[in-house]
């Protein structure tokens, strides 16, 4: 499980869902959507310190930082290391001094050209991020 600190900057509810809006390490703007308002989970408050977390199979790499999609968590990394095998790729990337790992079909590792040292795009839905209390 990948695991990023982040500060709230501001919660948007409807119902019993709400976007989240934080600022994570060097200033980047990460957003979670999550199952829960501020009148159902106290923490959920700007200003509030919290654990970003996301598994490493919701990482998605591109080699290009200017992509347009519809995934607003983008974050640009180096890759420290990849381990390719016969089906999948185990890419470690470095945000900020902090590890990253994705995992890619080692096709989409070969089509991309992947190497150690590149710059890439680490992409994660807002739905895939899950946030808790950083007590």
């Amino acid at each position: 499980m990948n695991e990023l600190p982040a500060i709230i900057k501001g919660v948007q509810s409807s119902d019993s869902l709400s976007l989240v809006q934080m600022t994570g390490p060097g200033g980047c703007a990460l957003t979670a959507l999550v199952i829960d308002t501020v009148a159902s989970a106290h923490w959920l408050k700007p200003g509030g310190k919290v654990r970003v977390t996301f598994k490493e199979i919701e990482v998605i790499i591109s080699a290009d930082p200017q992509v347009k999609i519809s995934a607003q968590n983008r974050l640009i990394c180096q890759i420290k290391s990849m381990r390719v095998g016969v089906l999948l790729a185990e890419v470690e990337l470095l945000f900020h001094e902090i590890s990253i790992t994705s995992i890619i079909t080692a096709n989409a590792c070969r089509l991309l050209n992947l190497q150690v040292n590149d710059s890439v795009l680490a992409i994660i839905k807002t739905n895939e991020i899950s946030i808790a209390p950083d007590d």
